[in-house]
Formats: structure tokens, sequence, C-alpha cells
């Protein structure tokens, strides 16, 4: 086989490995989640100890985090649906081979 030849010849991935990769992304979604929340949670603490003063400013950040929060979630949501779908047709694969 030329060189040509092997550049174009296309990977395989079985479904255990879109689980592992998906997993993976659904892990560090779930991570970046729990440091939003702690993020949110400090905001919190912060403004309750500033008390009325300079609590305006906190406005757009409060509505960014929830911006990042909203899309970790949907992140979180999409990969989580991957590795059930992989782990299905992981599961269906497995049957398959054994009743061969």
């Amino acid at each position: 086989m030329n060189n040509l030849t092997s550049k174009k010849t296309p990977k395989v991935y079985s479904s255990t490995d879109m689980v592992d990769t998906y997993l993976i992304a659904e892990r560090d979604m779930q991570w970046m989640n729990i440091a939003i929340s702690d993020i949110k949670k400090h905001l919190k603490e912060i403004k309750s100890e500033l008390g009325d003063k300079n609590v305006a400013g906190f406005y757009t950040l409060e509505n960014m985090v929830d911006m990042y929060q909203y899309i970790s979630e949907k992140r979180f949501s999409y990969y989580n649906d991957r590795v059930e779908f992989h782990q299905a047709e992981e599961s269906e694969t497995n049957k398959k081979a054994v009743t061969l």
C-alpha cells in the first residue's frame, strides 16, 4: 500500500471507544457545573457581605455565570445522551456477538 492510499484509509471506532470519549466529555461538563455552582455561591456570599453597596455591578457578572451554567448543562445533557446511545449500541452489538 502506498503512502497516499494509507492516508485515505478511514479510522474505525467501536461503540466502546465512543462511550469512553463521551464519558470523558460528560465528566468534564459535570466538573464545570460544580465549578460554576461554587462561583455562584461565592458571588452570593460577596453580595451579602456588601449589603446594598455596589450590588448593581454584579448584575452583568451574574448573568454571564448563568449563561455559562446554561451552556455547560446543555453540553452535559448532550454528552450524557450520547453515552446512553453508544452504551445501548454496544450492548446490542455484544448480544449479537453472543448469539452468533
